[in-house]
């Protein structure tokens, strides 16, 4: 649709079904909201009016024509979260590999310790034993 008010008519229509719901929502004339889906200029107050009554329908497209008509703001957020989600579960999952792995290296090295001091013993008896 080309214009705000080809615009306006659109969300009007499939929000409230037709103009004559919405006149009697906002407690206007049909004649008045026609005027408005039609060549009357759209105000401030009348958009406003519309986006109290129906908050899903997107402000950007009916002011600019871009965008979709509802929003799909909560959805979109909501779509994020979940891959936000999924993506610190996997990397809680890949971190918990790494210190299994670093604890394993860490027993290892820890074990590696006690044997070279168990050896550096060993040889500072040897060596008190030759002299």
């Amino acid at each position: 649709m080309g214009n705000i008010n080809k615009r306006f008519k659109e969300a009007v229509e499939l929000m409230a079904g037709s103009q004559i719901n919405y006149a009697n929502k906002v407690g206007s004339s049909p004649q008045v909201i026609n005027g408005y889906c039609c060549n009357k200029g759209i105000g401030i107050l009348t958009l406003k009016r519309l986006l109290e009554l129906y908050p899903d329908v997107n402000t950007n497209y009916i002011i600019t024509g871009k965008g979709d008509i509802i929003t799909q703001k909560e959805h979109t957020d909501i779509e994020y979260l979940k891959k936000e989600l999924e993506q610190s579960y996997s990397e809680i999952d890949n971190l918990k590999q790494k210190i299994n792995l670093l604890s394993k290296e860490n027993e290892m090295l820890y074990k590696r310790i006690i044997n070279l001091k168990i050896e550096n013993r060993t040889l500072q008896s040897e060596s008190k034993v030759e002299d």
